[in-house]
This record gives C-alpha cells, sequence and structure tokens, in this order.
C-alpha cells in the first residue's frame, strides 16, 4: 500500500474525538481512534500532567499511533472502507481542504465538499502542523488553500 500516507492525528467534538489520515491519490479516509486515543495521542496533554503519570500517558500514545499508523498502511481496501465511522472524501468531490493556521488554540483544516457541506479537524500536535499541511500539499496540490 505505498501510495497511502498516514497523517494526524486530528480532532473533532472539542477534542473527544481523535482521527487519522488515509490520504490515497483519489481519497481521503478519515478514521476515528476514540477518546482514549486522543488522550493518550495529545502532546501538550501528557506533558501537563507531568511526572511518571505523564510520561507513560505519552509513550502509551507514541506506541499507539505508531502501530495504528503501521495498521493502516497494511490493510487492503475492503478492510479500511468497513471501519465503523470512517468518512470519505473522493479528491474529485472536494472543493477545498482549506488550512487556518491559529497562534492561539489547534490549527484547522477544513474539508469543503463542492456540495458546501464542511467538515472541520483540529491538529492535535502543533509540532505536526508543517508535516501535515506539507504531505496535504503534495498528494493533493491545489485544493490545498491557507498554506
Amino acid at each position: 500500500m505505498s501510495d497511502r500516507a498516514i497523517i494526524g492525528p486530528l480532532f473533532t467534538a472539542s477534542g473527544f474525538r481523535s482521527w487519522l489520515l488515509v490520504c490515497q491519490p483519489n481519497e481521503i479516509v478519515a478514521v476515528p481512534m476514540g477518546l482514549w486515543f486522543a488522550i493518550t495521542a495529545n502532546k501538550a496533554a501528557t506533558l501537563s500532567v507531568g511526572g511518571a503519570i505523564g510520561g507513560g500517558l505519552a509513550a502509551a500514545g507514541k506506541s499507539s499511533l505508531q502501530k495504528k499508523v503501521s495498521h493502516l498502511q497494511q490493510i487492503p481496501d475492503d478492510e479500511l472502507s468497513a471501519i465503523k465511522g470512517i468518512i470519505t472524501y473522493r479528491t474529485d468531490e472536494l472543493s477545498a481542504i482549506v488550512y487556518k493556521r491559529k497562534r492561539i488554540g489547534s490549527s484547522e483544516l477544513i474539508f469543503v465538499r463542492r456540495d458546501g457541506l464542511k467538515k472541520l479537524f483540529g491538529i492535535m500536535n502543533a509540532a505536526d502542523q508543517t508535516d501535515i499541511v506539507d504531505e496535504l500539499s503534495r498528494r493533493y496540490g491545489d485544493l490545498i488553500e491557507g498554506k
């Protein structure tokens, strides 16, 4: 599955839902990861806990992220499309992916479909912003706004 890139973590619902994006040539699949993943994958949250507990949460988040990314890289398309709760964006149905960089709070990606429907994803970890936007730009070029 070398044509896939997995990016994230992202969040919705004020941080209570977490997502990874499986980027393929003709579609982007948002895969829900759940609340525990959202807590452990959030670098700022694990740092704020501090001590051994924060370190343990950070290690668990890093390990979990690596496992999820590896799994999503390898599963067949039919298994990917069968994951409960996914959101699939065909690139020909998108008019834009808008990147809104914020100084305070989490930066955002807004997926805008040609029919006007929008979905906002927050970028969970500020340090990942550049890599996420660069990968989306490399793959989907003119769809990316606000780079």
